[in-house]
């Protein structure tokens, strides 16, 4: 059967809730580093009021499709690298704010979530949200495989403006149908469901769904530039492995590369960069003894001379700076 799970903070006691509630968020809602705070402290840990915080979450699983009607007291929260790479599978969500405010930042966009709109978060990036007001959502988390079978280039439209129109409020009143007033539901049920629910949502979307020039580029580039992040940590990654996973020519590839002034090879070596100068931070941070050669082999670094001197052009210190820095830091 298709039962609703739920969850309720006040099941909890008071000085338990705020890691009860980040253990909740990552079972409905992914990985999440979520902080419960003051309504005029969002973010600061100094002013987490676990004590008074209280919330209640229920998902319903439509086939491989997860319904999650969320409401809570404000709180923020954001997906770093530690999230993302603790994330089993890759997603979808589509946001739907019954009431109150959230502002979601993604891909370098902040967009308030409002009441009546839809707005698309992605779970192979970076994000943050935050709630400065009690709110209740419902979030659709859809399969990333799922949602390119309706769009073969997910981040044009995961990158758009919020929907809203006639399509969008029947597909919302059709979410709420389902967490509220629907009968239990079988497998089968439950499956049949979550397909309407995409046919909704594709008809939501397609109106606002234009493929200008500079719109189909820059959806591109957010393929290619998604492909090469998933694919970092493998040594061999290159210009030609890259442009045959986005379907397209090694000259188309350059060319794509060379309108923002860059090249291929460069960005994934900064990308990859990033990523250690990252690990080697939150190591020294933690006091962890993890060796730096290797965290650069686990980004795709093969050699370790031209691995620390690409790391000081970059960032102006060497690996083993950057390290101490951190520890001086965090002490």
């Amino acid at each position: 059967m298709s039962d609703t799970e739920t969850w309720r903070l006040s099941a909890f006691a008071r000085e338990e809730r705020a890691e009860a509630w980040r253990a909740v968020i990552a079972e409905t809602h992914l990985p999440w580093d979520v902080r419960v705070s003051e309504p005029d402290r969002p973010g600061d840990r100094a002013s987490e009021r676990a004590g008074g915080f209280d919330a209640r979450v229920r998902r319903r699983r439509l086939g491989d499709l997860a319904l999650i009607d969320c409401a809570c007291l404000p709180c923020s929260g954001f997906r770093g690298d530690r999230q993302l790479r603790g994330t089993p599978g890759e997603y979808v969500g589509v946001l739907a704010l019954v009431s109150g405010a959230e502002v979601v930042t993604q891909a370098d966009r902040q967009v308030a979530a409002e009441p009546g709109t839809l707005l698309l978060w992605d779970s192979v990036r970076p994000a943050a949200f935050t709630a400065r007001t009690a709110l209740r959502k419902q979030t659709l988390l859809i399969p990333r495989d799922r949602f390119a079978e309706l769009f073969p280039r997910p981040e044009a439209v995961i990158a758009g403006q919020p929907v809203g129109g006639h399509a969008g409020l029947l597909f919302r009143s059709y979410l709420r149908l389902l967490m509220e007033d629907s009968p239990h539901l079988d497998a089968d049920a439950a499956a049949a469901a979550g397909n309407a629910a995409l046919e909704l949502l594709a008809a939501a979307i397609r109106p606002a769904y234009t493929v200008s020039p500079g719109t189909l580029r820059a959806a591109t580039r957010a393929s290619v530039n998604d492909y090469i992040e998933r694919h970092l940590a493998e040594p061999g990654l290159s210009p030609r492995q890259v442009a045959a996973a986005n379907c397209m020519s090694v000259r188309s590839l350059y060319l794509l590369f060379e309108k923002d002034g860059d090249t291929v090879s460069a960005y994934i070596r900064r990308r990859r960069l990033a990523r250690c100068r990252a690990d080697i931070v939150r190591a020294g941070a933690e006091g962890s003894a993890v060796p730096i050669t290797e965290i650069a082999f686990r980004w795709g670094f093969s050699d370790m001379a031209n691995f620390s001197r690409a790391f000081r052009r970059q960032y102006g210190q060497s690996p083993s700076e950057a390290r101490r820095a951190a520890a001086a830091q965090a002490s």
